[in-house]
């Protein structure tokens, strides 16, 4: 499930800047310069789900780490493709909700389960990456990890047609928090904040990136 706090600064006519928020990745994880796509089958989701009640049934028999959630653990799956991140809320010995984040070879979110009382999946979802790390897409998955509908594609591609030297600095600035926005939309193209260089002034902390669609 996304952590998401979209910050929108509307700046002239009004124009928009984003801000989003994010799963932060363990200590150590890479910047996604080298990052891979991992697509993991509903069979081995299964059992990195299995692995993780596992844990969950025995809270006193595991040494928990400090990650930027709040205490978790971290285990590495059977087939040792990559690392598995559990945080339990309220806490190990008490939890109702855990959620398990599935990292790829370069230290990136691939997978992330939310798991209720009795280890019963209640959202899943599978991300796709660029070569460069960036997502270029997220996949709901089932209580079984089988795909549901289609992926949804992130961040499109695109350019703004008004200059930021054309807008007017005088309009107002408005704040909006929210999960994302269209920047391709008619009602936002000449609305977007943008830089000196064209670039959108703002930040998408989820997919750690400058385009908060």
């Amino acid at each position: 499930m996304r952590y998401l706090f979209l910050l929108l600064l509307l700046v002239a006519q009004p124009m928009v800047a984003v801000l989003a928020a994010a799963t932060l990745s363990p200590a150590g994880a890479s910047d996604g310069a080298s990052a891979e796509s991992t697509a993991e089958s509903p069979a081995e989701l299964t059992l990195i789900k299995e692995e993780a009640c596992a844990v969950l049934a025995a809270p006193d028999e595991i040494e928990t780490t400090v990650t930027p959630r709040g205490p978790g653990f971290v285990f590495t799956t059977v087939g040792g493709k990559g690392q598995v991140e559990i945080i339990a809320r309220p806490s190990f010995q008490a939890w109702r909700v855990a959620i398990v984040t599935v990292f790829n070879s370069a230290g990136l979110p691939a997978v992330e389960m939310r798991l209720a009382t009795g280890c019963k999946p209640i959202r899943s979802r599978q991300i796709t990456r660029q070569p460069d790390g960036r997502v270029l897409s997220i996949t709901d998955l089932g209580p079984d990890f089988v795909a549901i509908g289609s992926a949804e594609i992130q961040d499109p591609p695109h350019h703004f047609t008004l200059k930021a030297a054309d807008r007017n600095p005088n309009n107002p600035r408005i704040a909006i928090v929210d999960t994302g926005i269209n920047y391709t939309l008619p009602d936002f193209q000449n609305r977007i904040a943008l830089d000196i260089d064209g670039r959108l002034i703002g930040y998408d902390f989820w997919d750690d990136d400058e385009w908060p669609f």
